[in-house]
């Protein structure tokens, strides 16, 4: 039977589902999990243009619908809209990953045993 983990928490209390995977040394742990409640959101990696000027060649007769499937949109300014998510609210960040059960807490000894493993099982294939 699997141990049972304990799992990161937002600032709130809240299970984190979301984690910011560019961290860096010194940012302490508790500042990278948020729950769905409190991740930040909105970002213009998620933005989309149908300014015609941003396509080429330039064509002024270029003309894109911004949705498929009538999915719920925000405007940001005349030419730029973002896709919503089921609440209506701004994506996070693409450099968030998103895991529904939460993120589990390992100890730095069971990630050292874990690549330990997966570097045996890589070299096993050469």
């Amino acid at each position: 039977m699997d141990k049972i983990r304990e799992k990161y928490k937002c600032k709130c209390g809240s299970l984190a589902v979301w984690d910011y995977m560019p961290s860096y040394e010194g940012k302490k742990k508790e500042d990278r999990y948020y729950c769905d409640e409190c991740v930040p959101r909105g970002c213009s990696c998620h933005y989309n243009s149908i300014n015609p000027e941003h396509y080429a060649p330039y064509d002024p007769n270029f003309s894109i619908k911004p949705t498929k499937n009538d999915e719920p949109i925000k405007w940001i300014d005349e030419y730029t809209w973002t896709n919503l998510d089921e609440k209506n609210r701004e994506y996070p960040c693409c450099e968030f990953c998103y895991e529904k059960d939460g993120f589990e807490i390992y100890t730095k000894e069971e990630i050292i045993e874990i690549n330990r493993k997966i570097d045996e099982e890589l070299n096993s294939k050469q």
